[in-house]
């Protein structure tokens, strides 16, 4: 699978994850902009613009685990 093949499909199951996650969209923008410690006290937004988006999505993914 080619590079730009596989970040589409990351992005995509980020926007799946938080759509699961945040129902209202107000919501999913303000967990974007919370710094978190398990980004080093980023924010997601600031972790997926260091190129970081597969961490992000890991985390999305384990807390929707989490939540079921």
């Amino acid at each position: 699978m080619n590079k730009r093949i596989r970040k589409k499909r990351v992005r995509q199951m980020l926007l799946v994850e938080l759509a699961i996650l945040f129902p209202q969209q107000e919501d999913a923008i303000a967990w974007l902009d919370t710094p978190l410690a398990q980004f080093e006290d980023r924010s997601p937004r600031d972790t997926i613009n260091a190129g970081e988006i597969e961490r992000v999505t890991l985390l999305l993914d384990e807390l929707n685990s989490a939540k079921a």
